[in-house]
């Protein structure tokens, strides 16, 4: 059974808080297989150059060889800031998929001037390889080593592993937007009606 949860925020009220009220219906709304709406009403008023935390995950056609990289990043309350997927073409692998994943939650931060940032993902594996500064000689041993670099330019920077159900969002909309094989990027006024629900649809709701 699914149901719809739609709040309407006065204009009065902070972006922020309209925001994050939403974001925590979010989760057990996705654990309950029902439905939550996110609406945003004005521009995000948030310092994002700290404390923030980029979730990454990836979505991998076997047949076409082809990924899409699902990115979401929230401030220091959890309150969602950004999403944006990344298509990816002649992926050989998923591990592969990961890594380019992990790597444009790398310049997606960059490009919106993250200064400190945990950067989260359910691949054990490419979490791991990204902690270390060794140089790493398997097939995915470019990305990364681009990974590695691109890191030195944050203040602090943490890869951190985190379980499929604490990364569902992002691994909702990697599969989703896969299917639909475009690529998105929302920021502030553009995160206006983001949409999740059971069957694993991910839309932007007419206003």
């Amino acid at each position: 059974m699914s149901f719809g949860i739609v709040l309407d925020v006065p204009k009065e009220h902070s972006q922020t808080r309209s925001i994050a009220l939403l974001w925590h219906m979010g989760p057990v709304g996705v654990k309950k297989q029902a439905h939550a709406l996110f609406t945003a009403t004005r521009a995000i008023q948030s310092d994002t150059s700290s404390g923030m935390t980029i979730h990454f995950d990836a979505a991998f056609n076997r047949r076409d060889f082809k990924s899409m990289a699902s990115l979401v990043v929230r401030d220091q309350m959890g309150v969602i800031l950004a999403t944006k997927t990344v298509l990816n073409s002649n992926v050989s692998t998923s591990f592969a998929a990961e890594a380019y994943a992990g790597l444009h939650s790398i310049n997606l931060g960059l490009s919106m001037g993250i200064h400190s940032v945990t950067v989260k993902g359910d691949s054990r594996t490419i979490i791991k390889k990204c902690q270390t500064s060794m140089q790493d000689k398997s097939v995915i041993g470019a990305i990364i080593s681009d990974i590695q670099k691109k890191s030195e330019f944050f203040q602090e920077i943490r890869f951190q592993f985190i379980n499929r159900i604490e990364n569902i969002l992002a691994h909702k909309i990697a599969e989703e937007v896969l299917r639909r094989g475009e690529e998105t990027h929302l920021e502030g006024e553009a995160l206006h009606h983001i949409y999740v629900c059971s069957e694993g649809r991910w839309s932007r709701l007419p206003d």
